[in-house]
């Protein structure tokens, strides 16, 4: 049975697109904006993906109860939990989703590795993540916060299970010695068959045990609203997270130069518009913040006659002529182009995007255009490594 399900973000990201019209906004301020939309729209669908799988197996049962996208406050912790199973024999489920669209990698230690952009990058282990959550729940049942059934006058503790998320299309590397945990590690489709796996195992005694505790649908239903009704949603003050004051403005509204500047001649753009081509390979690029070197010529007109009112020199992208260059050693992979350039990874694959090179999916992934193809840019697959993109290497910015 659902009980609750996930609360759409369509407001977050309509408050967003608002700000990237805000009158005040910085070239940088419009670029980490615009990653923001990205990220959310990536983490949504990373979560309704997994949903679809739970409510496929568990909707639609007496046996379970589902609960999407829960917060928790409690004891001065919060517990934001991707999913909620609950099924009759009071064993919790405590699912955290996540999206690598260029896979993960775990080593001997527990330490994670998640690839964006054609580059590693360390982050936080999900696993431990998923303990803070359960804690959190446990300090509720031990506080008596939520109200646990009984039967033949035993309180009936939940037991708790982890599982970790991960999209079907990312690949799991991982390492060849366990670690506490790793098991909990797995596909989004695989979540049935490893609760049935779980339930399989138990024999005996320990069978006996569970069927003494199963309780009734309607105690299952009453027992998981109780932890629904303490979901606290917050609200995001997204102007003041990035640096922007309170000014109203309607939605529709075209991005309007500030009043400063409504003088200024206006600077034509005589970019063409980029070709709609078949798609040739996408990734995720970093989660961290674009920083100001990317060049105001990409910015809106507006902004560019901002720059030349202020004398700053606007150096536009150099056209790359098509060039019949495809052997290994005339190509960069995206991390070299950028320390060739020498910005972050993070700045090069903006630089590309602004030029047409790469195409922003709604999934926060890139790929490659027909332009970036018509200069020889190539996606690599096969290798040692995760997907990446090659360029030409003199490929100038």
């Amino acid at each position: 049975m659902l009980i609750k399900s996930a609360q759409d973000r369509k407001e977050d990201i309509e408050a967003l697109e608002a700000l990237m019209r805000h009158p005040q906004a910085t070239v940088q301020a419009k670029a980490n904006i615009e990653w923001e939309i990205r990220m959310i729209r990536a983490g949504e669908k990373a979560e309704k993906d997994a949903a679809y799988e739970i409510d496929f197996h568990h909707k639609s049962s007496k046996n379970w109860a589902v609960i999407h996208d829960l917060r928790i406050e409690h004891a001065d912790r919060v517990a934001q939990i991707d999913h909620l199973l609950i099924n009759r024999f009071m064993e919790i489920w405590v699912c955290e989703s996540k999206s690598f669209s260029q896979g993960v990698a775990m080593n001997e230690m527990g330490e994670f590795t998640a690839f964006f952009g054609g580059n590693a990058r360390g982050i936080a282990s999900p696993i431990e993540q998923n303990r803070r959550h359960i804690l959190v729940l446990q300090s509720l049942l031990k506080d008596a916060v939520i109200t646990v059934p009984k039967r033949l006058g035993f309180t009936l503790m939940p037991r708790f299970e982890s599982a970790v998320l991960i999209s079907q299309g990312a690949r799991i590397t991982r390492p060849r010695t366990p670690f506490a945990g790793l098991e909990t590690v797995m596909k989004n489709d695989q979540l049935r068959s490893t609760i049935d796996r779980r339930m399989d195992k138990e024999s005996g005694w320990a069978s006996t045990l569970s069927v003494c505790r199963v309780v009734a649908p309607e105690t299952l239903e009453l027992f998981a609203q109780s932890i629904a009704k303490l979901h606290r949603p917050i609200a995001f003050d997204w102007a003041a997270k990035f640096g922007l004051p309170k000014v109203p403005f309607p939605k529709s509204a075209a991005s309007v130069p500030p009043s400063n500047y409504a003088a200024l001649p206006a600077v034509s753009s005589t970019a063409p518009a980029p070709a709609v081509r078949e798609p040739v390979a996408a990734y995720r690029v970093p989660l961290e913040p674009v920083s100001a070197s990317i060049p105001e010529a990409a910015a809106p007109v507006y902004l560019q006659a901002v720059a030349e009112a202020k004398k700053v020199s606007v150096q536009p992208f150099a056209q790359a002529e098509k060039t019949e260059k495809s052997e290994k050693d005339e190509t960069l992979p995206t991390f070299r182009l950028a320390r060739k350039w020498g910005v972050r990874t993070a700045d090069a694959i903006a630089r590309l995007h602004r030029a047409g090179y790469l195409e922003a999916l709604e999934s926060g992934d890139f790929r490659l255009t027909g332009k970036a193809t018509d200069i020889g840019a190539v996606h690599v697959e096969r290798g040692p490594h995760a997907p990446y993109f090659r360029w030409p290497a003199d490929l100038e910015a």
